[in-house]
């Protein structure tokens, strides 16, 4: 009995504590990029310039889909210091919205990020996104990225890496992952087992009672521990962003939010939003009361714009070739991607 159950936890326990040592590949199976918030990119030998960045991201679309099986650790190597570490998405043939919101973190001067701790992680990746979440003149990042299997010491870094906030934060938290499993699942694993030790060699019941208790304690203790760490490390950074008016991933959304609404007229107007998607439609509907925000493609008469690279070909306003606003003039520029609009004409 006893060797089976000791058995049982050996193999639990290697299942985390397995050590790859597979070399990182550079990874050569990309489209043409695709930018957001970011002015421009260039190529220049083996780096990605890019320029301008304002909470921007970068879509890398894979030629040929590829297996999530195949790597789970992805390798950014950036020239010069990052004011904070960049965000992980990625996309999954047949599905409607990009999944994961990955933290990589730093080790040996390079961002890791580990997607295969994220049950998200299945099926045929046909896309990954970098975002990053601050403001940047440039940003000068290491071509081609590569990708790899996870080490064990890496495994464990990951764990003490800060689970960034995210306008979605107030639903729901991801957790912190160790050994490339989330820690809450990891530790109850490990209480399960020192659970069934106990319980084998440890038969009398006011022994296993106390063992049990001191377990859980010490187990709980480490979580908070952890926990507290990420909130005094959040803190810190609210408060470095407190006096320029930017927060987390939000950076300068409500100054400006603040700057439109001075630009609008008293009396109620209407106004779409072309940006950034999620959540600025859905706080600008409350931020801007009582204006009112309509649906993309519903007439109205101001135009938001948050996050684009505007150009202007007479009363026509586009971002790249897209079209943002026909016959329009613009109110008022927050900065060279922030803009109020105002349709000379609408059609009811």
């Amino acid at each position: 009995m006893r060797f089976f159950v000791i058995s049982i936890i050996s193999f639990v326990s290697s299942m985390f504590l397995q050590i790859n040592l597979a070399n990182a590949a550079p990874l050569t199976n990309v489209g043409a990029l695709q930018m957001k918030s970011i002015s421009t990119g260039e190529f220049y030998d083996d780096a990605l310039v890019l320029r301008g960045v304002k909470n921007g991201h970068i879509i890398l679309p894979l030629n040929t889909p590829i297996d999530s099986a195949t790597f789970d650790k992805l390798t950014f190597t950036f020239d010069g210091e990052m004011p904070a570490a960049p965000i992980l998405h990625w996309h999954v043939r047949g599905n409607d919205h990009w999944l994961g919101n990955l933290t990589t973190f730093l080790r040996n001067g390079s961002y890791l990020a580990l997607p295969r701790a994220d049950p998200a992680w299945v099926g045929k990746i046909d896309a990954l996104s970098v975002t990053f979440n601050f403001r940047a003149e440039q940003i000068k990042m290491r071509w081609p990225i590569e990708v790899g299997q996870a080490g064990f010491g890496e495994k464990i870094i990951q764990a003490f890496t800060v689970e960034p906030v995210s306008p979605w934060s107030i639903n729901v938290l991801y957790g912190y992952i160790f050994l490339g499993v989330p820690f809450a699942k990891f530790l109850g694993l490990i209480f399960l087992s020192a659970f069934t030790i106990l319980f084998v060699f440890y038969n009398q019941e006011k022994k296993l009672a106390l063992a049990m208790f001191s377990t859980l304690a010490v187990f709980w203790l480490v979580y908070d521990l952890r926990f507290d760490m990420d909130i005094w490390r959040n803190y810190r950074q609210a408060r470095r962003d407190l006096p320029s008016g930017t927060y987390f991933n939000i950076s300068d959304f409500y100054p400006f939010a603040d700057f439109v609404r001075k630009n609008l007229p008293v009396e109620k107007t209407s106004l779409e939003y072309v940006g950034a998607q999620y959540p600025y439609h859905e706080y600008l509907t409350y931020l801007l009361l009582p204006h009112r925000m309509v649906a993309p493609g519903v007439p109205a008469q101001y135009v938001v714009v948050y996050g684009s690279t505007l150009s202007v070909r007479g009363s026509t306003i586009l971002d790249g070739e897209k079209i943002i606003c026909d016959n329009c003039s613009i109110v008022a520029s927050f900065n060279s991607t922030s803009h109020l609009l105002k349709k000379l004409s609408v059609k009811q």
